[in-house]
């Protein structure tokens, strides 16, 4: 065979991820490049679990930073609270993130925002799993749509 099929048997998915400006040089790439959208999804979803108390732990931490204001021996104070001053760095630097990369200003909004990573990405595996068992030869809207959506999330 002379190795291309002519345009008219040829799967429309292709094109029409380039056309989102996805490029490369084997068709199998396509599916190494969604499995690394899929994992970052992924991993920032496991990123923002992890900053879910932060809100608590900072507004928490009220009575350790004004004791540590009164204190006359702050070294000795710190080294005594040494683990709740961690928490609070901690605490502080994980909100700082959220409001710099994502607006987020509270517990709600950060619990919103993983929700509807959640629910995104879980839709988008749906529709691949219908789209594969109905045998259509076009991606779903809701597909191409989520990818966009995807991409804006993670730049």
């Amino acid at each position: 065979p002379s190795g291309k099929l002519p345009k008219k048997f040829q799967r429309p998915e292709l094109d029409q991820i380039k056309a989102l400006g996805y490029n490369w040089e084997d068709p199998r790439d396509v599916v190494d490049i969604f499995e690394k959208k899929l994992l970052e999804v992924d991993d920032n979803i496991f990123k923002l679990e992890k900053m879910k108390n932060c809100f608590s732990v900072y507004r928490n931490s009220y009575n350790l930073i004004s004791e540590y204001k009164k204190s006359t021996d702050k070294s000795a104070y710190k080294k005594a609270h040494y683990s709740e001053f961690k928490a609070y760095d901690m605490a502080k630097k994980d909100i700082n993130y959220l409001k710099k990369n994502h607006s987020i200003l509270n517990d709600f909004e950060l619990e919103s925002f993983i929700n509807s990573l959640k629910e995104d990405r879980d839709n988008l595996y749906k529709d691949l799993v219908s789209y594969s068992n109905n045998g259509e030869n076009k991606i779903p809207e809701e597909v191409l749509k989520y990818v966009e959506q995807l991409q804006e999330l993670i730049r």
